[in-house]
């Protein structure tokens, strides 16, 4: 706490004390309003909720979205084709997620849909000794 200073006669000083706590109440509300001004409080993109099934043959990726509609998302891989780039700009909300795949993926024939914001990816696994480059995966 704060050290009490003694008045005349061994008695506390007590006007002291909260005299002292004020100033400093005063000092944390000054640094909340500051912090706020600078916009340093939470920004409004979130991370969506994420599962991947491996299965033997693709991956599926599926990531709730609530509120956003398929002309709001794009979704890419990177050159390596192990990590997936969801981005979501709705009106209501902003999502952006880089999901690590548990295997490298093939770029072409992947699809993906997006219903009731429960957007849904499928990606080919590779197959060994074919070189491709990543790329966007439209939305339908």
């Amino acid at each position: 706490m704060f050290p009490r200073r003694k008045r005349g006669f061994g008695f506390f000083d007590f006007d002291d004390d909260f005299g002292h706590m004020h100033e400093m109440m005063e000092k944390m509300l000054d640094d909340v309003v500051k912090r706020k001004e600078k916009g340093s409080e939470q920004s409004d993109e979130r991370e969506p909720l994420i599962d991947i099934m491996n299965r033997k043959e693709d991956i599926t990726v599926i990531a709730e979205v609530p509120g956003a509609e398929k002309h709001d998302i794009k979704t890419s891989l990177n050159s390596e084709r192990d990590i997936l780039y969801i981005n979501v700009a709705s009106p209501q909300r902003k999502y952006r997620k880089a999901v690590k795949l548990p295997e490298r993926v093939r770029s072409e024939g992947a699809s993906a849909t997006c219903k009731n914001g429960v957007l849904e990816i499928k990606l080919r696994k590779e197959k060994p000794g074919k070189e491709e480059k990543g790329q966007e995966i439209k939305v339908d």
